[in-house]
């Protein structure tokens, strides 16, 4: 059994001084190095990726009525499409503090027979929009709560 160690050791001994085994020390020591870099660069990107948070969104919602009635008593029969109210909504985020919102909305949009319309555009809403730890400024034309 003793003798079983000794060769182990021996060998052992002679393998550290082989240049194989220098080099596989060589590789380990650069894979690390590499490693280590790499991990670095990756904390450095995921810390640029959490400040920027420049977004864009677009949104809105609508409702419309359709009219098609016949006139009993003779007179025109009524066929419009009516756009009661369709709003779209623009928002950005310039960063995780600075945002801006835009509002547009169209109430009665006709569209019939006669080509006339008595509808209205207007921009309901339209800010931006500062925030802070203990703090939130908003300029501009907004609807209260």
């Amino acid at each position: 059994m003793k003798q079983k160690f000794a060769l182990t050791l021996i060998a052992a001994g002679v393998m550290a001084g082989h240049p194989v085994y220098a080099a596989d020390k060589a590789i380990e020591k650069e894979l690390a190095d590499i490693k280590q870099r790499l991990s670095k660069a990756e904390q450095e990107l995921a810390g640029k990726q959490q400040e920027s948070t420049s977004s864009t969104s677009i949104g809105g919602y609508a409702e419309v009525h359709y009219n098609n009635l016949d006139s009993q008593n003779g007179g025109a029969d009524k066929n419009e499409i009516d756009v009661h109210r369709a709003v779209v909504e623009f928002e950005h985020h310039f960063n995780k503090d600075v945002r801006a919102e835009i509002e547009i909305e169209i109430e009665h949009a006709f569209l019939d027979d006669s080509n006339s319309s008595n509808g209205e555009l207007e921009v309901e809403q339209a800010f931006v929009e500062f925030s802070g730890d203990a703090h939130k400024i908003k300029l501009g034309q907004f609807i209260l709560p």
